[in-house]
């Protein structure tokens, strides 16, 4: 079903405390649970036999099992899912880490009542100095780190993935890609109020609405204007979240550095764009936020990171890097790369093709980008 944006009728003001928007069109979507079925053992058996879609940087595997036509598997799998992270947050805590659940039921509970939301992996945020005893626990658990982040001098990831055989992934996150404020710093400030949710399999805990919202946000403008999923999050956000709530998601923002991201994001539907100009959000923006918005070519972050890499040795060693990186970031690249030695070889032969094909219209993207983040930055500077 195609489903049009239209921006809200109106937005109102902050007295009476309404929602920020009006109702908007709604496509049919997915649901977060149900009840769970005997014998699931916290989802894991459900999620090995009807497998999960899993990012291999610009790649994607999904199981032949998973058939995107049918509503019954869908459910299971979310409610696999559901259960698996009950699981994971349980055993964190016997441990002594308190783990976050960020999108999934925690979206879909807030968002879509009544409704179907359709969720792949298990994303929880913890502590950045639990991480090694997280990841330790994760090992314990069957599950395989997707070495997508070994590189040296190479951009910091946000989050990493773990992959269990069968297909249930869980991406533990740190921060959250627009955030230019430290982890720590991160950590503090989205956890200094939650909620808990329950889910079939039990209950855990979910950021409060405001900072959901500013996540919302950062997540459109992370999957940009082509993602329908995250655009139809960012409207219906909008839509039920009290002004009040989003003027603490701005300040939010604004505390951790991440305006560029919070107002691109906003700016990609026309409610959020309304919004964003009631909230009075500076227009200004990264290049890096702009590249993310417009669905970048690849390699254009790229470019944007080489650019930020201080020193004429670290940034040689990252481009060696690229040209010529470790097996197992190779093979978390490249399902090429996982068939086995003679597969391996292939993926090293290719790898260096692909960086030369891409790298002309990263480079251009990039350039653009850059252009109009200085353009845009210039125009907001207040006149001497």
């Amino acid at each position: 079903m195609s489903h049009r944006r239209r921006a809200p009728e109106h937005l109102c003001t902050a007295e009476s405390e309404p929602r920020a928007g009006v109702s908007l069109l709604r496509a049919g979507l997915f649901a977060s649970s149900a009840p769970r079925p005997p014998g699931a053992d916290h989802g894991v058996s459900i999620v090995g036999q009807l497998g999960t879609h899993v990012a291999f940087g610009e790649n994607y595997r999904t199981s032949p099992l998973m058939d995107p036509d049918t509503d019954l598997r869908r459910v299971s799998v979310g409610l696999a899912l559901d259960a698996l992270a009950v699981h994971v947050t349980a055993a964190f805590a016997d441990a002594g880490i308190r783990a976050i659940l960020l999108k999934g039921p925690a979206l879909a509970d807030w968002l879509y009542r009544g409704e179907r939301r359709p969720y792949s992996d298990v994303d929880l945020m913890i502590a950045r100095a639990h991480r090694v005893e997280a990841e330790r626990l994760l090992v314990e658990l069957g599950f395989e780190l997707v070495a997508l982040d070994i590189l040296p001098h190479d951009r910091p990831h946000h989050a990493r993935t773990w992959l269990r055989p069968g297909g249930a992934a869980v991406d533990l996150h740190h921060t959250l890609i627009g955030i230019g404020a430290s982890s720590e710093l991160t950590w503090a400030a989205l956890t200094q109020e939650t909620e808990h949710t329950r889910l079939a399999a039990g209950e855990v805990e979910v950021l409060s609405r405001p900072a959901r919202a500013f996540m919302v946000a950062l997540h459109a403008a992370q999957h940009g204007m082509l993602a329908a999923g995250p655009l139809e999050d960012l409207d219906r956000a909008v839509e039920q979240l009290p002004l009040g709530g989003w003027e603490t998601a701005g300040r939010l923002a604004e505390r951790l550095d991440a305006l560029s991201a919070f107002a691109t994001g906003l700016r990609l539907t026309p409610s959020g764009s309304m919004l964003a100009t009631l909230l009075q959000i500076p227009e200004h923006t990264s290049a890096e936020s702009l590249l993310r918005s417009w669905n970048e070519p690849k390699m254009a972050l790229g470019f944007a990171w080489l650019s930020q890499t201080k020193g004429f040795r670290p940034k040689l060693m990252l481009v060696s890097r690229k040209l010529v990186p470790q097996a197992a970031f190779l093979r978390a690249w490249s399902p090429l790369a996982r068939r086995g030695r003679i597969g391996l070889a292939a993926a090293y032969a290719w790898r260096p093709l692909w960086l030369l094909l891409n790298a002309v219209p990263g480079y251009l993207a990039w350039r653009k980008a850059q252009k109009i983040a200085r353009s845009t930055k210039s125009q907001e500077r207040p006149e001497s």
